[in-house]
């Protein structure tokens, strides 16, 4: 799979902040305008490492004067199949936003560029552990998914409050220019190992894909076509709804990243499929020094899996859907406290959970206080804080900035820059149904 999957707790509930629409469209503003520039509005990035967390890496006393490290705490947690490794980077080139009667119309421009890996367990326990353990059994090697992508996002958005605010409709439909993609699209294969002698038979099974729109062999590298090739052309959806049926309760709904890119500049394609069966190493193999002469191994081992490699006219990568569910209460006038559900459908659905304190200073100060739990990591605060002196909108948002024990957290996010805003807008339980 495909495209940049935004896990951002605490960004959906800052509603003053142009960047909190990214996550939940149906947010309506407080001012008139919004403007972001190059490199300055926006800038995001992530990581998240699922399997285990630092801590449960132990050092372990081998003896009086020497100690090692298991992992044995740490191999027990990850999951059977379905372990995930994600690193992402986005930058907004420009946006603005204007109110035209009733409507927030919206355009932005952003770069995206992520990288995924997603790999079984028996594939890190092999490597830990070694073979002994699976005698007689079968090493899980599916699921292996590699995922690397760049592109460009060009987005309109239109958002609407209507009955006095009780209801709030938003969406974002997005054009996207694929820059680089390569990814496996899927991976079967296993190391059965044979109880009496050892023998590992291998076999394997994958396709992969690539594109470019700069060839990496190419001398005479053209940056501009990263602006001016749109061969790979996708499209994605951001819808989003939200009913407050008083005053002081609000639920909303936001579905992300319905869609897909295909990508056809100097597209290919591999393919590996084969099985070899390793016996071991006979003695007669050995040199005169006692070294093992490889070679044979290898040319065995590359007959058994040749790699296919083939020009296609094109292939084509789904987006990574996301959707957020959220329920807030009004405490006050200005404070808001929100439980919110995320779910992201990768290799399976890999959810989280958020808690937040949401606390305003009318247009000028704006600060946000949550709880965050995903996968094997239970001790995430994140914050938000937006203050605005005159028209500038400075921002820093993230879901794990305050890294409380970095021995025990697996992701960390941050998003900062800075907006220029312009006019107030009425708020949404403000408006009268005269409006709609």
């Amino acid at each position: 799979m495909d495209s940049f999957g935004q896990h951002e707790m605490t960004l959906f509930h800052m509603n003053n902040v142009f960047q909190g629409s990214y996550v939940n469209p149906t947010l309506i503003p407080e001012q008139n305008l919004s403007i972001g520039l190059p490199g300055i509005s926006s800038v995001f990035t992530s990581t998240y490492f699922s399997p285990f967390v630092a801590k449960d890496i132990q050092v372990v006393k081998i003896n009086d004067t020497s100690y090692g490290i298991s992992l044995d705490k740490a191999i027990a947690k990850m999951a059977k199949n379905n372990n995930y490794v994600n690193s992402s980077v986005a930058v907004d080139l420009f946006h603005l936003r204007f109110k035209a009667r009733n409507l927030y119309i919206s355009l932005n421009v952003a770069n995206m560029s992520n990288v995924r890996f997603n790999f079984p367990k028996d594939l890190f326990s092999l490597a830990w552990y070694g073979n002994a353990q699976y005698a007689g059994s079968s090493v899980n090697l599916e699921n292996i998914g590699i995922n690397v992508s760049q592109y460009n996002e060009y987005a309109v958005g239109i958002a609407r409050a209507k009955d006095g605010g009780k209801f709030k409709y938003g969406v974002r439909i997005k054009f996207l220019q694929g820059l680089n993609n390569f990814y496996t699209s899927k991976s079967k294969g296993s190391i059965a190992i044979d109880n009496e002698f050892y023998t590992h038979t291998l076999s394997a099974n994958m396709q992969a894909y690539s594109s470019s729109v700069i060839p990496y062999d190419d001398k005479n590298i053209d940056y501009t076509k990263s602006f001016t090739d749109f061969s790979n052309r996708g499209y994605g959806l951001d819808a989003g709804v939200s009913y407050a049926p008083t005053k002081k309760w609000e639920f909303t709904a936001a579905i992300n990243n319905i869609g897909s890119i295909t990508w056809k500049t100097n597209a290919k394609s591999y393919a590996i499929d084969g099985t070899y069966k390793f016996s071991g190493i006979n003695l007669d193999s050995l040199t005169k020094n006692g070294e093992v002469a490889l070679d044979s191994y290898l040319d065995s081992l590359a007959s058994a899996f040749q790699l296919k490699e083939n020009s296609t006219d094109k292939y084509r990568t789904p987006l990574i859907p996301t959707l957020y569910l959220s329920a807030s209460y009004a405490l006050g006038r200005n404070t808001k406290l929100a439980l919110t559900g995320y779910s992201e459908f990768y290799y399976g659905i890999k959810p989280a959970a958020s808690l937040a304190l949401i606390q305003r200073a009318g247009r000028v100060l704006n600060v946000i206080v949550s709880y965050n739990i995903r996968k094997n990591s239970y001790n995430n605060m994140g914050i938000g804080l937006m203050v605005k002196p005159g028209p500038f909108q400075i921002y820093v948002v993230g879901d794990n900035m305050l890294v409380l024990n970095p021995f025990n957290t697996n992701n960390f996010s941050v998003r900062a820059g800075m907006n220029l805003v312009f006019g107030k807008a009425r708020k949404p339980e403000m408006q009268t149904h005269n409006e709609d």
